[in-house]
């Protein structure tokens, strides 16, 4: 099973305005500094020019602000870049020969894809078969697909009987009965899941 990816979502911040107030900001540093080495050196030259770098440094200050109001307004309407985490597609290959043979509730079973891939990007289960006379049963939470690959048989849904050979595609809804007659192999894909414990067993159904 591969890990998550990382999907990243383009930002795009007005980058001339961020340099513009950048710009600024070093323009205030400077003032301040101008101002704090005048009264420290020339006493007598900063208190000629005091009012003018205290005009300079709040006129500059003023514009710092309407910048920065400016790019945070087009900041939030500008595309951003977020980087989230996705599940990677869920990669298998199985191969019915390699997959141990267990009872179920139809006959007998191979899991191709089932509880142990239980995982983000699994969309299905699926089981290869061998259905023998299958006990008539429903689910509450998966819709099923049996294809046929070989035999033929009878398969009983909600009372109505549907002859069923190689090829023979069935959909079968949650809350439908279902039961087979006859010997088949079937691939059973389980949407989202073929789980024993959404198995419903039926007594009164007419397999005969």
């Amino acid at each position: 099973m591969s890990e998550s990816s990382q999907k990243t979502i383009t930002l795009s911040p007005p980058r001339r305005w961020l340099l513009t107030l950048l710009a600024l900001t070093v323009v205030v540093i400077g003032c301040m500094i101008l101002r704090l080495a005048l009264a420290w050196t020339d006493p007598i030259t900063f208190a000629r020019w005091e009012a003018s770098i205290n005009i300079a440094g709040r006129t500059v200050s003023v514009v710092m602000l309407l910048a920065a109001f400016y790019v945070f307004i087009r900041f939030r309407q500008s595309p951003r870049r977020l980087t989230m985490s996705t599940p990677s597609p869920a990669l298998l290959v199985r191969h019915t020969d390699e997959q141990a043979t267990e009872t179920s509730t139809c006959g007998t079973r191979r899991r191709l894809i089932s509880r142990d891939d239980a995982a983000p990007g699994i969309a299905a289960w699926a089981h290869e078969v061998v259905m023998d006379n299958s006990a008539a049963h429903y689910h509450k939470r998966a819709t099923e697909l049996y294809y046929v690959l070989e035999g033929e048989g009878v398969i009983t849904l909600d009372d109505e009987e549907h002859a069923l050979r190689p090829g023979s595609m069935v959909h079968i809804p949650p809350g439908v009965i279902h039961a087979t007659r006859g010997r088949m192999r079937v691939l059973v894909i389980g949407i989202p899941d073929i789980d024993d414990d959404d198995v419903y067993l039926v007594e009164n159904i007419n397999t005969a």
